[in-house]
């Protein structure tokens, strides 16, 4: 009976000692990993690249909302009226200067939120944009009760008393 009893406290042991190697076991594969994950997210942004997808999109949306104030398509057209309707304006260097500001502006959101916390948000920020582009795509073409020239009309007139001078409007460049 003492022999069973040694026997039975051994195998308790050897189980203990079993569960404590596993237990340290999966406590190091969890830190692995999330060290690795850790490690895999710092790399994953680059700041530069973000920063001129961000301008690539700004750029794209610039060229977008000029095709549809202008009417023009043909690229060459659409320079030489873009350049024309800025010579004209009256305080060239405060233009240059808001829409450099715009850029800055949309490049310093873009890096701060790929911080490593507040990358978190990034997931429901796309998700927003996508209700958005499928809202705007609706409304201006599935249901056509807008177009987009009178949102961007409508816009502008909405900015035109936050802006300190005229000129700087898209309504001011396009007329």
């Amino acid at each position: 009976a003492a022999e069973k009893k040694e026997q039975l406290e051994a195998q308790q042991r050897a189980a203990v000692q079993k569960a404590a190697v596993e237990k340290r076991a999966a406590e190091e594969a969890a830190a692995a990993a999330a060290a690795a994950k850790a490690a895999k997210a710092k790399a994953s942004y680059n700041g530069t690249a973000g920063a001129f997808d961000t301008v690539f999109v700004l750029a794209l949306g610039a060229v977008a909302s000029a095709v549809v104030l202008t009417g023009k398509t043909d690229p060459d057209g659409l320079l030489a009226d873009a350049k024309s309707k800025y010579e004209s304006l009256p305080n060239k260097d405060g233009a240059a200067a808001t829409a450099a500001a715009a850029v800055a502006g949309f490049v310093a959101a873009d890096w701060v939120l790929h911080l490593p916390l507040i990358s978190l948000l990034v997931g429901p920020v796309k998700c927003v944009g996508v209700f958005a582009l499928t809202n705007l795509a609706l409304r201006y073409y599935g249901t056509k009760e807008v177009t987009l020239e009178d949102d961007v009309k409508v816009t502008a007139a909405k900015l035109e008393g936050l802006l300190p001078a005229k000129g700087y409007l898209p309504s001011d460049i396009f007329k």
